[in-house]
């Protein structure tokens, strides 16, 4: 900024016009120009920033549900019905908000799993057959 204040300052000392508003007015454009300029370079880096950031909490996320699987096989293993249930919800809430991350909204992703149970119901999948537990869950998401 002040090598541009210098420039025009030689610039407009040989003008005609008073070199008091010449300057000024050429300053004022440059300011706006290197704002300008700052902000769109700001703007791409965050949003460079943003996008690695993004990425690499997918990438965390991906991780914990895998975590949260092992997790799972694990407490199952051991019989321990705590852990089971803590494994379970873990995992549900991890795939919600990596779907979310992913850009799917947690209604869409609702809506989604309550068609695919209409859809296993319909085709007389075998938990269905044997248990009625897709017709119970489809029953308990359309509750909430």
């Amino acid at each position: 900024m002040k090598l541009y204040r210098m420039y025009k300052v030689q610039a407009t000392a040989g003008s005609t016009a008073p070199t008091g508003q010449c300057s000024l007015f050429y300053d004022i454009i440059e300011s706006k120009a290197f704002l300008f300029m700052e902000r769109v370079w700001v703007t791409k880096m965050q949003k460079e920033m943003d996008l690695a950031k993004r990425a690499k909490v997918i990438e965390w996320l991906k991780t914990e549900v895998l975590d949260h699987v092992s997790r799972l096989f694990k407490s199952l293993w051991e019989g321990s019905t705590t852990r089971v249930v803590d494994s379970l919800s873990s995992l549900i809430v991890s795939s919600y908000i990596l779907g979310r991350r992913l850009g799917v909204p947690y209604k869409e992703l609702d809506d989604s799993i309550l068609e695919k149970l209409k859809k296993h119901k319909q085709e007389g999948h075998q938990l269905e057959d044997w248990y009625q537990d897709i017709s119970a869950l489809e029953e308990h998401l359309r509750k909430r």
